[in-house]
């Protein structure tokens, strides 16, 4: 199993730097470790233990359900731009939904497009400026990783529609 920062806001602490900086050193470990396997052919079973096992074949399937039948107990529902908002269209760019849409220099969100819960929206708003009522984002700090910018998520989402239009014709 290999352990990176959180950035699920609404649930989890954003981490610090000393907390990213030791999960980074442990995954880089990891990723050797991996790596010479795979290239010596090595098998690999790690073995997480019985609760472990339990928790992510019974409670995060039935938490995932309820969150997928329910929006996320309407999460989808509470997303705006606070005062702080430039209307840069960084969130529009970047949701991978195709959610938001920038009107009146405001980012919109599409209340009949699902979202993904990705968090990209919040976590690249170069402003700080997106937010989630009952979350409490406002006062929680933002985290994503510092070698991934929000034109690569954009370039990506191009690629992925690009793509995908080229299948249906």
């Amino acid at each position: 199993m290999v352990n990176t920062p959180e950035n699920f806001i609404p649930v989890f602490p954003v981490p610090t730097e000393e907390e990213i900086n030791h999960l980074e050193e442990e995954l880089q470990n990891k990723l050797n470790s991996i790596q010479n396997k795979i290239a010596n052919k090595i098998p690999h079973h790690e073995d997480t233990g019985i609760l472990v096992s339990v928790f992510a074949n019974t409670i995060l399937r039935i938490s995932t359900f309820l969150f997928q039948k329910t929006g996320y107990f309407g999460l989808q529902k509470v997303y705006y731009a606070d005062e702080g908002c430039v209307g840069c269209g960084t969130c529009e760019k970047i949701c991978l939904s195709n959610k938001i849409n920038i009107i009146n220099d405001k980012p919109v969100w599409n209340r009949e497009i699902p979202c993904m819960y990705c968090f990209a929206c919040i976590s690249y708003c170069p402003q700080n400026a997106i937010q989630a009522k009952r979350m409490r984002t406002r006062k929680k700090g933002r985290y994503h990783h510092p070698q991934i910018i929000a034109k690569d998520i954009s370039n990506q989402k191009s690629y992925a529609l690009r793509d995908s239009l080229s299948i249906k014709h």
